[in-house]
């Protein structure tokens, strides 16, 4: 009978180091996930000067998330005229 070591089969998420389950498929945590995609959305609307819709198409993410940000705060927009979210 051969020991496995405690620690061998652990993995942990590539951003944060928090421990992952083992059946787990990715290399983040879903929190990191969470911040590197947040992260993506607003730089691709301050490139891109878009709008709420276009950011849930092009990420394929549901409206009510991207509408979700920008009521929490976390997402705004500058006041450009004719420029609707």
């Amino acid at each position: 009978m051969t020991e496995t070591p405690l620690f061998e089969n652990r993995r942990y998420c590539e951003e944060c180091h928090c421990l992952l389950p083992t059946s787990y498929e990715g290399t983040l945590c879903p929190r990191c996930l969470e911040q590197e995609l947040f992260h993506q959305v607003k730089e691709y609307i301050q490139t891109n000067n878009a709008t709420a819709y276009d950011v849930a198409t092009h990420f394929h993410l549901p409206l009510s998330r991207i509408k979700e940000w920008i009521d929490d705060g976390m997402i705004e927009y500058k006041d450009i005229p004719g420029h609707k979210l």
